[in-house]
């Protein structure tokens, strides 16, 4: 999860070259069951801005990486993006009450009343997940192994729903 030019979109593509699976690069629908969250994609085509461009077009991943979208996923911790100029990326865990307060900022949409109660409750039990910020540095856009060695660092359980 992050803002707008937080390196979404980036990191996706790195990690799809290198052989990982994908949902999206931004925006996906969570469905809870038995205590267990699970994701399934929102929106097909990644938005891809180029340098030196204003707006964004869209790219097919699935034509870009054959084979590799996942039609859902188990989502076993919470992994909050920020840019930061440092030349490296690092990856901090995030206390339960960090993740609670950046939550809200992705849902597209609070609603009113018995929606917003559901809303807060689901972001509740979300914030209780394994919680994590990736701070990507200069790395990111080289599409080396970097990123790819930091998520390896992710405890077990944490990567296992």
């Amino acid at each position: 999860m992050g803002p707008s030019g937080a390196g979404k979109t980036t990191l996706t593509m790195n990690l799809a070259r290198r052989g990982w699976g994908f949902l999206s690069d931004d925006s996906v629908v969570l469905a809870e069951a038995n205590g267990r969250f699970h994701a399934k994609p929102l929106r097909p085509g990644f938005r891809v801005g180029h340098e030196g461009q204003t707006g964004k077009q869209v790219l097919d991943p699935d034509q870009e990486f054959p084979s590799q979208r996942l039609s859902a996923a188990a989502v076993g911790s919470l992994v909050f993006v920020e840019q930061s100029g440092a030349p490296t990326s690092r990856l901090m865990p995030l206390p339960g009450d960090d993740a609670f307060a950046r939550l809200p900022a992705a849902v597209s949409r609070f609603g009113v009343g018995e929606e917003a109660r559901w809303q807060l409750g689901l972001i509740v039990r979300l914030s209780r997940l394994p919680a994590f910020m990736l701070s990507a540095g200069g790395d990111v856009p080289l599409g080396d192994d970097a990123l790819e060695r930091l998520l390896r660092t992710l405890p077990r359980e944490a990567l296992a729903a």
